[in-house]
């Protein structure tokens, strides 16, 4: 097992990144560090400084080039897809005694149409049920850091979390 100081905050936020934020991140398995890369087209044709010829590059050749010696990073995947349901369905569990009628709406919610962003409107309403629901996702997400790195045979020692 390799050992490293890693921010695990940092490393939750990039695992679980979603879509949206068009990042290609990298931990750099020397340092700890996370290597963070936009993926969108235009930013990357503007910071490589390049003319009309850029169509010809793919997005992944175009983040190649900014990957500083590579050997040494590990791609971090986009895992929130994967985590979602999951976290969603663990909160409303970890609800159901304190907050029956918000667990009650949240599991009508996540097996309803709309997903993620229904559920987050539901648990929006209440400022009570948005700080139970952001200590609970910050605790969750950590969680699935530090099995990401287990599972790369990386204990995080002395991990910063701010």
């Amino acid at each position: 097992m390799t050992e490293l100081t890693i921010n695990l905050d940092e490393l939750a936020f990039v695992l679980h990144r979603g879509d949206s934020l068009k990042l290609a991140c990298y931990l750099d398995v020397e340092t700890g560090n996370i290597v963070n890369i936009p993926t969108d087209r235009n930013v990357l044709q503007d910071v490589l400084k390049l003319g009309e010829n850029s169509q010809l590059l793919s997005t992944e050749n175009m983040v190649n080039q900014l990957v500083p010696d590579g050997h040494h990073l590990l791609s971090i995947p986009d895992l929130f897809t994967q985590n979602v349901f999951e976290l969603m369905m663990d909160f409303q569990h970890s609800v159901e005694e304190s907050e029956p009628k918000l667990a009650s709406e949240l599991l009508t919610t996540i097996h309803g149409e709309g997903g993620f962003k229904q559920f987050r409107e539901l648990i929006q309403k209440e400022f009570r049920w948005l700080k139970l629901f952001i200590r609970f996702r910050d605790s969750f997400f950590e969680e699935k850091a530090k099995n990401w790195l287990n599972s790369k045979e990386i204990t995080p020692i002395h991990s910063q979390t701010f």
